[in-house]
């Protein structure tokens, strides 16, 4: 109910946002969001299947979402998310973002950034952590009604259990995040891994916890214990159709707008 409600006190116009009766609605971070190889081949021709901004009828996307709720709405929308984008590639997505204001922010990312990081990460890290936090407090200055969502980055390690069987050959020959997947790698060098990519969960988590009123972490989507068939047939990596859909539900569910 408080949901709607604050929804409500947005489109009467309440501070800089819902003055033109349009609600903006903008996406970033990497492949996941662009929905990279979901069905076909590259960014281009999934992007209608993306957990976020995606209007295929067969996800739930938190955009087809949106619309039930706001009917009475004009919806904008972009999707500025690239496939291989790292935190330092944030900025850019956003000065590609025209929009008088963002009043729906989702950002995903981090999995390229740790697939990069060596053992040593401290700095990569900290880094991590600047590079988001400076698109937060950029789009807040904007709109300090804004709404930001930040999934947890999924837990590869778990992709990496449930796919060395049937997987590896694709993993190796796409060199998929070799620190974690390629045939290789050692156990200690796996487990090493996944703590590097709780060590960058956290950070997003921390954030989302000293911008309170306007980010929510949704932590779920790390716990979440994903199957196979909700990874991409071409290269078990990305999100599949059906793992975009779990995607939505997860971080609508556990987001600003559910009831």
């Amino acid at each position: 109910m408080l949901n709607v409600l604050w929804l409500a006190v947005l489109f009467l116009g309440a501070g800089s946002a819902g003055a033109d009766n349009s609600f903006y609605f903008v996406s970033v971070g990497d492949s996941i969001t662009s929905g990279f190889n979901t069905k076909y081949i590259g960014d281009i021709a999934n992007r209608k299947y993306s957990w976020s901004t995606g209007d295929s009828r067969r996800v739930a996307s938190h955009f087809n979402k949106l619309k039930d709720l706001l009917s009475t709405q004009v919806i904008d929308r972009k999707n500025v998310a690239k496939s291989r984008s790292t935190s330092f590639d944030l900025a850019k997505q956003l000065t590609k973002v025209n929009f008088p204001r963002i009043d729906y922010l989702t950002i995903l990312i981090g999995a390229n950034d740790v697939c990069d990081w060596g053992t040593d990460h401290r700095n990569d890290l900290a880094r991590f952590k600047d590079n988001v936090s400076e698109i937060i407090t950029t789009v807040i200055a904007q709109n300090e009604q804004v709404k930001i969502i930040i999934p947890a980055v999924p837990d590869m390690y778990h992709l990496y259990e449930i796919g060395k069987e049937r997987c590896q050959f694709k993993w190796n020959m796409f060199g998929v995040c070799p620190k974690l997947l390629h045939s290789r790698r050692t156990t200690a060098e796996r487990q090493d891994f996944r703590a590097r990519l709780i060590d960058a969960n956290q950070a997003l988590a921390e954030l989302a916890t000293d911008h309170i009123d306007n980010v929510k972490y949704i932590s779920e989507l790390f716990d979440f214990r994903f199957s196979i068939e909700h990874t991409s047939s071409i290269d078990c990596f990305h999100p599949s159709v059906s793992g975009q859909g779990v995607l939505a539900d997860i971080t609508w569910s556990h987001g600003w707008f559910s009831q």
